[in-house]
Parts: structure tokens; sequence; C-alpha cells
């Protein structure tokens, strides 16, 4: 034991008071309350931002995809295009001799990771797009639902790219013979 004592402890059992630890204090409490709700907050802005980038890259990789096919089309003479599904996209080039569309060597299909869903919307219309499973499963042959024709001209879409079950959406669309992303009105009004 040591044979050093407060002067508290002192005064304590001079009065006959024993002293008993009875937990923390109010003070305590509020002071880690505090520390836990800054912690939180800080985590969910992490969270969130995290978030936003990951949509912003997804629509800037389409961007770029759809600005390559375009500018493919321009350069070779040959039609091209992107056909989207519910769980990515592909860049197509028609083939003149066998009259088809093909996938374009230029670029692979891109698969997009699992929280994002895509939108697509052709001349201020809603567009169902199924999952490329699903195309590959009914033999269905390629079909881009945008095109860049050859002459220059394009298709006027909008692709919204949104987190499943949340609001924020990112946007890339055929604006003025240029493709930008932006935030462009979301056809589920959000």
């Amino acid at each position: 034991m040591s044979t050093r004592t407060s002067a508290a402890s002192i005064c304590r059992k001079a009065r006959g008071v024993a002293f008993v630890n009875q937990g923390f204090t109010l003070i305590e409490l509020v002071v880690v309350m505090v520390i836990l709700a800054i912690v939180a907050g800080l985590l969910a802005l992490t969270l969130s931002s995290n978030e936003h980038r990951l949509l912003r890259t997804e629509a800037k990789r389409f961007q770029h995809a759809a600005k390559l096919a375009s500018d493919l089309a321009l350069l070779t003479g040959v039609d091209h295009g992107i056909e989207l599904a519910g769980d990515g996209y592909r860049v197509l080039a028609f083939d003149a001799i066998t009259q088809q569309w093909l996938p374009a060597d230029q670029l692979q299909p891109r698969s997009l990771p699992e929280p994002i869903a895509i939108e697509l919307m052709i001349e201020k219309r809603v567009v169902d797009i199924e999952d490329a499973q699903d195309l590959e499963e009914h033999g269905r042959t390629p079909n881009p639902q945008v095109v860049f024709w050859a002459t220059g001209e394009a298709v006027e879409f909008v692709v919204h790219f949104r987190l499943r079950d949340a609001e924020r959406v990112i946007s890339v669309a055929q604006v003025a013979n240029d493709i930008q992303v932006g935030p462009f009105i979301a056809a589920g009004g959000g």
C-alpha cells in the first residue's frame, strides 16, 4: 500500500464518509456522446463523398466511351453505337458485310459496380434496358440503343447513373453535338 494519500481521501476519512465510485459523471457521458456524434458525422460525409465520386467516375467513363464511339464513326466512316444493359454497356460497330452490329475492337464491355444502376432516355422517353446476361441467354444479336452515324449525326440521349435506392443522379447526355456530364433531369423525378 502506498504511504501517500490524497488530501481528499483524508478529508473523507476524517468525516467518516467512505468513498464509493458510482460510475461516470454526467459531464463525462455528454463528452463521450459528443465525440461519437462527431465521428459518426465525419463517417457519413466520407461515405457520401465516396458514393458521389463512384457515380461521377462511372459517368465520366461512359462519357469517354460515347465520345470514342462518336469519333470512331467520323474517322472510320463506320457507324458505331452503345448497347446498354442494366448491369453495364458495350461499344458496337456496324459491319456492312454481315449487316450486323459487332463488338468494337477498341473497347471492352464495361460492367458497372454493384451499387450503380443506369437509366436510359432517348428523345426524352425512358427506354427499358435488360441485363446483359438476360440478352445473352435469349440469344439476341447485339443492338445499340445509342447510335453515332458516320455522317456525324447521333441519337439524342441521356443516361442517368444512380446508386440503387438513392436520390443522387449524375447524367451523361448528347447536348448540341457534344457529350456532357451533368445534373440533367432524371425521368424518375430525382
